[in-house]
């Protein structure tokens, strides 16, 4: 919604198109892309569409009687732009498309630890970093079943692209995934991996999975966004295409880039691995990955096209559905009839009828292609499963439900894209399966983030506990309760509000059974978990409680030494701590002697400190001066740090990075993920851990980047 003086307006985007819907004291000239028709208003038993022209404005309302236009369906509504399977479907006409007091005085805590012992929070995990060093299997995890046998990469659930607003939906005001109704113009794409919606100033945001850069999306204002495999796209206000993220098969580079003007579209579709979109005649285009000619269109002209994985599908002028591409499973062998919405999933496809049922067809292995006997508004067809809005607003999905992703969330929904919905009140909910913190991005505003193996979690104002990322082993599945600190490992621990501890997620060494007893700081490492208790000494539990070996995580990193301290940070295979006298002491793999994990990380330089992390394999600190000084492995430059004054400092598994005192951010060491390259802007808080790392800005948004990224929405 915008606000136009003292009047809220609803932005709706519908077939890459942008309106401004009865904001009263007069109607809004709507803005259009060239050569795109809309539905407009006609006498009662007609149905009407008018014609955008070069100037970005409408043309007079042709109204004909019902069946004149094959485009418009039976209640005179355009089919919804299409989504892909690797990216997601917009619902045809029907979706409305879219759119007590800390307990202990605050130490600085290990991982990302906050700089300054007066400041207890932890900020990352800091015990970790890149993956380049992954842990040694746990013991007991067996990784779970994949079923796809297809050695490219997986389909993501189809990612919304764009849809006409169904007549009797309220029209999908712009929202804010979980946050409150701030509201997106109703554009969303999700798949396993990552999500992106388009904002109500036309920008897009994306938050998840960020190994090709599929998460950082480019700047400038968009009119509809699809989410692919490895790579999104967006069709601009100007009506071109823009791509980013994995380029391997040539699916982020739309045809024609070189040519003035450049090629124009009314809708775009990005699947696994590859692209396709509909251009100003019908005619359809599309780029990447051709090796079972899904990227081969007929000369068919449509009104709706979804890349899926390796095929594709779409609805024609006359509204039938016609498929490309593979068909090992009868994927792109759609049945007869009409329809008015297709979505074409990882290897099945699904269509929306003209009397509002679902006809599916291709691979039914958990019965992704028997779809709910009920009438929809909208379909998206995903990586084995099906989800669709009804005619009561309400989801339903069917099909593969091991992570939870044919079990969707309560509520009312204005569009569907794989497992992501835009509800009618202007809120995102998500449901299933998150390789990266896909499906649940933070709530609202925080006072501390950790960063922990794959996960990352969030400290509230009112002190509740979010996670996002990886769960594997529960570690994103905070306990009930209030909180005044928060820290990630491979597991997440917590001081709750009363002094008493909390951890969820793998304990296969203990680490996530804290003792007894009031504590007022605390850091989890991989595999074991270190805090400060109320008077002062150091207590540790996990692997490495016992001197008689040196092997299998077990180094000696929880015997900690006697004294008091004001803050603990807990590594891979070492602690270090500051003494109350402002000293460091460091203990676990150097006790052991020489050996694979012992790169000088436990052996502390003399002299104070402000505040100390532990990563993987090296340790840094801030000097009373403010300047940082690091030890231990430094392969990738983790422990060369840059000269200027910092106020925290966080070491990652192979990086690290650092909050300046002017709250800019640094990051140097390993940066194989875009983990060392931290956006602009002013922080207050900071964590890293492997891979990627997360910030809080002065609002209390929470911004990553690396393996995962996300910005404020």
């Amino acid at each position: 919604m915008v606000r136009m003086g003292s009047r809220l307006c609803v932005v709706v985007s519908c077939l890459s198109l942008v309106f401004l819907i009865d904001c009263g004291g007069g109607n809004q000239a709507a803005k259009c892309v060239p050569g795109a028709s809309a539905p407009c208003a006609c006498p009662t038993g007609q149905q009407g569409a008018q014609t955008c022209s070069s100037a970005g404005t409408f043309g007079a309302c042709a109204c004909t009687s019902p069946g004149a236009d094959a485009r418009m369906d039976a209640v005179g509504n355009l089919p919804d732009l299409g989504t892909p399977s690797g990216g997601s479907e917009v619902g045809p006409e029907p979706a409305i498309e879219p759119t007590p007091e800390p307990v202990a005085e605050p130490s600085v805590s290990p991982g990302a630890e906050l700089g300054g012992p007066e400041r207890a929070v932890e900020p990352g995990i800091s015990t970790q970093g890149e993956p380049a060093m992954e842990p040694k299997p746990e013991p007991g995890v067996e990784p779970g079943p994949e079923p796809s046998p297809d050695p490219r990469p997986e389909a993501p659930d189809a990612g919304i692209d764009t849809a006409d607003a169904a007549p009797d939906v309220a029209p999908p005001v712009e929202v804010s995934r979980e946050a409150p109704p701030s509201m997106f113009s109703g554009n969303i794409g999700a798949n396993a991996g990552e999500t992106c919606i388009l904002k109500s100033d036309g920008t897009i945001a994306c938050w998840g999975t960020n190994v090709s850069g599929q998460s950082t999306p480019p700047a400038g204002t968009f009119a509809q966004v699809s989410v692919g495999g490895g790579h999104n796209c967006g069709l601009k206000s100007d009506a071109t295409v823009t791509c980013w993220g994995d380029n391997t098969y040539g699916q982020s580079t739309p045809p024609g880039l070189q040519v003035r003007p450049r090629p124009t579209y009314t809708q775009i579709s990005a699947g696994r691995i590859h692209t396709c979109g509909i251009k100003p005649d019908s005619t359809v285009a599309c780029w990447g990955d051709n090796s079972v000619g899904e990227s081969t269109p007929p000369t068919s002209t449509l009104i709706q096209v979804s890349a899926g994985g390796s095929h594709t599908c779409g609805v024609t002028t006359g509204s039938t559905i016609v498929c490309w591409g593979d068909n090992t499973y009868g994927q792109s062998a759609p049945p007869a009839g009409t329809f008015r919405q297709v979505s074409a999933g990882d290897s099945h496809s699904c269509g929306l009828k003209a009397d509002g049922t679902i006809a599916c067809w291709g691979r039914n292995l958990y019965g992704e292609t028997t779809p709910d006997p009920s009438t929809f508004l909208q379909v998206s067809a995903s990586y084995m499963y099906t989800c669709g809005i009804k005619t009561d607003n309400t989801v339903a999905c069917w099909g593969l439900d091991v992570l939870g992703e044919s079990t969707p969330a309560a509520g009312s929904f204005g569009q569907i894209s794989g497992s992501c919905g835009l509800k009618t009140d202007g809120s995102v909910a998500c449901w299933g399966r998150s390789d990266s913190g896909s499906t649940s991005p933070p709530v609202e505003t925080l006072t501390q983030i950790a960063v922990g193996h794959g996960q990352w979690c969030g400290l509230a104002s009112n002190g509740a506990v979010s996670c996002w990322g990886s769960d594997s082993n529960g570690e994103s599945t905070p306990p009930a309760g209030t909180f005044v600190q928060v820290s990630a490992g491979v597991h997440t621990c917590g001081i709750k509000t009363d002094g008493t501890l909390a951890c969820w997620g793998s304990n296969t060494w203990g680490q996530s059974t804290p003792p007894a007893g009031i504590f007022k700081q605390i850091s989890a490492g991989w595999y074991h978990t270190c805090s400060v208790k109320s008077d002062g000494t150091v207590a540790c539990w996990g692997a490495g409680v016992s001197s008689t070996t040196c092997s299998d995580f077990n180094y000696d990193q929880s015997i900690p030494p006697t004294g008091t301290f004001t803050q603990v940070s807990a590594g891979e295979t070492h602690t270090c701590g500051i003494r109350t006298d402002g000293t460091g002491a460091c203990w676990g793999v150097d006790s052991c002697g020489p050996g694979d994990y012992n790169y000088g990380q436990c052996t502390a330089p003399t002299g104070g400190f402000a505040q100390i992390s532990a990563g993987a394999y090296h340790t840094c600190g801030i000097r009373s001066d403010n300047t940082i000084a690091c030890w231990g492995n430094n392969a990738s430059g983790e422990s060369t740090p840059p000269a200027g004054s910092f106020a925290e400092v966080s070491a990652g598994e192979g990086y690290t990075c650092g909050i300046k005192t002017d709250g800019t951010l640094a990051c140097w060491g390993s940066n194989t993920y875009g983990q060392s390259a931290p956006p602009l802007g002013t922080f207050t808080q900071l964590g890293t851990g492997s891979g990627f790392a997360c910030a809080l800005d002065q609002t209390g948004h929470d911004w990553c980047w690396g393996l995962i990224a996300r910005q404020p929405l």
